[in-house]
């Protein structure tokens, strides 16, 4: 009998849903401010709450390696999903409209109207991710990821304490990147900006998919300490934590 070489489960396998090219969900990008309910996607979500006066965006970037370098570091880290990311800058001068069309169509969202005070910012990013979060379907795995970069604010309701709610209530990856914890040597920064702030992310809580070998593991130590249950039962399917 020829032997089948088995492939290792490193990656899930998520709908594939294009947020560069599809045209239909461009422009549904540029209507997501959150007034109206998001679209639906094919797959788990991660959502990028971005504070652009903590962790500012460089001048000249390109918004397409941007979104590709967020998403890769994420992936690398175990967070897959259709990705978004919402950004909040004070319009001190406004952002010119072809380079704001150049970052949607990237799926990078310049949220308008966005306070110039830090914990008016801070209250309105907590506002935005709890309607995301109301918005994105949680039965998916790997679970939906929730990511805030920004510097939290005092008081009792901060970044902190809303993504621990967002984690326990909602069962979500919750990470918490806070800018003024990093601390890397310029030439460093340079090379891997934008996503060596991610390496400072403190989690609040992960839900990992099982793997092969996990579920394997799993259901031998079911069947020495209880009797056997059906194959394919939930027993099997349990989220790791």
């Amino acid at each position: 009998m020829k032997r089948v070489k088995k492939k290792a489960a490193e990656k899930p396998e998520i709908s594939p849903v294009n947020t560069q090219e599809d045209s239909s969900l461009v422009k549904t990008m540029i209507r997501q401010d959150f007034s109206k309910p998001m679209q639906p996607v094919s797959g788990p979500r991660v959502g990028v709450f971005w504070d652009l006066n903590d962790y500012p965006i460089r001048l000249g970037s390109n918004p397409n390696r941007i979104y590709q370098r967020i998403e890769l570091a994420l992936e690398q880290k175990g967070y897959y999903g259709v990705m978004s990311i919402w950004a909040y800058y004070p319009e001190e001068e406004p952002i010119p409209d072809v380079q704001r069309d150049l970052y949607q169509k990237a799926g990078i969202y310049f949220v308008p109207k966005v306070p110039a005070d830090k914990t008016a910012r801070a209250h309105r990013m907590i506002h935005d991710m709890f309607l995301w979060a109301m918005d994105t379907e949680v039965h998916y795995i790997p679970a939906p990821s929730v990511i805030v970069i920004s510097n939290d604010i005092p008081g009792k309701v901060n970044f902190t304490y809303c993504l621990s709610c967002l984690h326990g209530g909602r069962f979500l990856n919750a990470i918490l990147v806070e800018p003024k914890k990093l601390v890397l040597d310029p030439q460093k920064v340079t090379a891997t900006w934008p996503e060596c702030v991610l390496d400072v992310g403190e989690t609040f809580g992960e839900y990992f998919w099982p793997t092969p070998s996990d579920t394997k593991q799993k259901r031998m130590k079911n069947s020495e300490e209880s009797p056997k249950t059906e194959e394919g039962s939930c027993t099997d399917y349990d989220i790791l934590r």
